[in-house]
């Protein structure tokens, strides 16, 4: 299982981090981490799933292989740190960072990954600190 998350909760996340400390509300130099709640986590299989789902009949044919590279069956982030100090929390839920990561491509019936999260992050920070 894997903490997964939209890279904007994340970004917003620190964002939100170093306007508190520029407004000397939390102290420079501490360790933070942003990552979903425990209990979160997910297969990777699960998120192809869902991608799969989403994208219909524009999903690629997923092909999940075992590897020779051994891993921890289970990654999680402590993240009680950014969600108590900062009020910090997730704002996609899985289902939505997965719809949201692939929307571009069922629009457009194509993908243009760099164009498409440079404009989510504009959205993002127009409406991050509202």
């Amino acid at each position: 299982s894997r903490p997964w998350q939209h890279v904007l909760d994340c970004l917003g996340g620190y964002l939100g981090l170093i306007e508190k400390i520029d407004s000397g509300l939390v102290p420079q130099g501490e360790a933070w981490n942003f990552g979903p709640n425990h209990g979160e986590a997910v297969l990777v299989s699960d998120v192809v799933l869902l991608a799969k789902e989403y994208l219909g009949k524009l999903a690629p044919n997923f092909v999940v292989e075992e590897s020779e590279t051994k891993e921890a069956t289970y990654l999680s982030l402590e993240s009680s740190k950014a969600n108590s100090t900062l009020d910090w929390a997730n704002r996609f839920t899985l289902e939505e960072a997965v719809r949201d990561s692939l929307s571009e491509a069922v629009a457009n019936k194509s993908w243009d990954a760099r164009g498409h999260i440079v404009s989510r992050i504009r959205t993002f920070q127009a409406n991050q600190f509202r």
